[in-house]
């Protein structure tokens, strides 16, 4: 008698993604958790899709309530990356209730935060194996591999103008590179070649995308990974790819080549015409910050134009003698949803002031320390996640520094999420 052995690829499709969750039986409530959270994850990277976003936050919301019926929501309030997070999040709702408008300041902290709300629990209760969590990375990847190829032919084909999935990409690109970076190491067989086709991918439409900010984010965000994990031959290999990659496409776009040679050109960085104008920003958003200096102004970014003019800022900085505030008046006057601080360490000081600043910063150094650590000391199976996690907060820290990105932009929660899975991990008896 011949006996067949059934091939795991030949498993239904929900199947397979159920044995990435282990054994045990699911709840209704679980399976409601799984499919809102990796619908979610697979349209983050995109646009212009708000309302499906809202729609399986809704979803997310239900999961959670029977979660916590059901008793699998399991915190550990006492984690040294929880509670960085935690802290941060109360200090910014504190601000935004103590400063009109409070309405608008916790709409915008509504938004910001519910999906950090929704998301650490659930990825805690039902993607803590690492199996479920590299199945809920890779769907991150695809839909970021996704964007990539869209952006890319956006850029090859359309005007910046006329380019729907150019808009924000070098700021996704910084963000979901590193992730991608980390599951080439971690991912097996035809799953690590999908990561490395992607990566590819990603990289050529960085480059083509021209921003510099971005190509500094993403490399040093990638070269992290193997530095932390002390591959090194690995490091040289990707130092020598990297340039090979560049200079493949500034031979083939020389247009780009101008615009990168700018960037070593030190007019970029003197005067009000610094750093592409940033820098009269900055000195007004410091100033607008000295009001309030404890707490700040409350959550939101948007308000900060309608402030500056509100306080009679613009009034006298177009009197002053100082280009940088005759600059920045220029700037603020304009309308309040187009006058962005260009910077977080700067939108914490105007949202949140010093202390919350303090806090932040704080988050974001225990938040590198872990991941650090646990990309040496983690069992091997986990370690490229916790070092995808560390670069990451590299490429997350650089391209911060001139845009606003509070944490919980893109994947960041799903990388929290695994590095603490990853540290409840060390803590289990063998």
């Amino acid at each position: 008698m011949t006996t067949f052995t059934a091939n795991p690829d030949d498993r239904p499709a929900l199947a397979r993604i159920a044995a990435a969750f282990g054994p045990d039986p699911a709840s209704g409530g679980a399976w409601l958790a799984r499919i809102a959270v990796l619908l979610y994850t697979a349209v983050l990277p995109f646009p212009h899709n708000a309302a499906l976003k809202s729609l399986l936050l809704a979803a997310m919301l239900a999961a959670l309530a029977l979660a916590l019926f059901e008793r699998r929501v399991r915190l550990d309030l006492r984690s040294p990356l929880l509670v960085p997070l935690l802290t941060v999040m109360a200090l910014a709702l504190v601000s935004s209730a103590a400063n009109a408008p409070a309405v608008e300041n916790l709409d915008a902290y509504r938004k910001q935060f519910l999906p950090i709300l929704l998301l650490v629990p659930l990825l805690l209760a039902h993607f803590r194996r690492r199996e479920a969590l590299l199945l809920l990375l890779g769907v991150a990847a695809a839909s970021f591999g996704a964007r990539s190829l869209l952006s890319l032919y956006d850029m090859l084909t359309s005007t910046r103008e006329e380019a729907v999935f150019f808009k924000g990409f070098a700021m996704e690109a910084s963000l979901y590179t590193p992730l991608v970076a980390g599951l080439t190491l971690a991912a097996r067989g035809r799953w690590r070649a999908a990561a490395v086709a992607v990566l590819l991918l990603a990289a050529v439409a960085i480059v083509v995308n021209q921003s510099r900010t971005a190509i500094v984010a993403v490399t040093l965000g990638c070269l992290a990974i193997p530095l932390v994990l002390r591959y090194w031959r690995l490091t040289l290999l990707f130092v020598l790819a990297a340039a090979t990659l560049v200079a493949g496409v500034l031979v083939a776009k020389p247009e780009a080549a101008a615009r990168y040679r700018a960037a070593l050109d030190a007019s970029s960085y003197v005067g009000p015409e610094g750093m592409s104008k940033r820098y009269p920003i900055w000195v007004g958003v410091w100033r607008i910050a000295q009001e309030k200096p404890l707490l700040g102004h409350g959550f939101g970014w948007k308000k900060l134009g309608e402030t500056a003019v509100r306080g009679g800022y613009v009034e006298r900085w177009s009197q002053s003698d100082d280009p940088y505030l005759k600059e920045a008046a220029e700037y603020f006057s304009m309308p309040t949803d187009k006058v962005n601080p260009h910077s977080l360490p700067m939108q914490l000081l105007f949202e949140i002031g010093f202390l919350g600043l303090a806090a932040y910063l704080a988050m974001m150094a225990a938040l590198f320390w872990q991941a650090a650590r646990l990309a040496r000391r983690a069992e091997p199976e986990w370690r490229p996640l916790a070092a995808a996690a560390f670069g990451f907060l590299v490429g997350y820290a650089i391209m911060c520094m001139s845009n606003g990105l509070w944490i919980g932009a893109g994947p960041s929660i799903m990388l929290l999420a695994a590095l603490e899975a990853c540290r409840q991990s060390v803590r289990k008896p063998s």
